[in-house]
């Protein structure tokens, strides 16, 4: 969109840079939930909706 401002149109994290990261606990689910998750997310990547991104460490 040419005419929207990047002000709004951009997001930022209030985050206090002094902070240092904690890594949470893995969500654990019931095993037929989570094969159903796995299953619709193979599907959405197949075709092409979502796909995996790589982030630097």
């Amino acid at each position: 969109m040419p005419e929207l401002s990047p002000e709004i149109a951009i997001h930022r994290l209030a985050i206090n840079p002094q902070a240092s990261p904690i890594k949470q606990t893995p969500r654990r689910m019931r095993l037929e939930v989570e094969t159903k998750v796995i299953a619709e997310t193979r599907k959405l990547m197949e075709a092409d909706f979502i796909r995996e991104e790589k982030y630097a460490n």
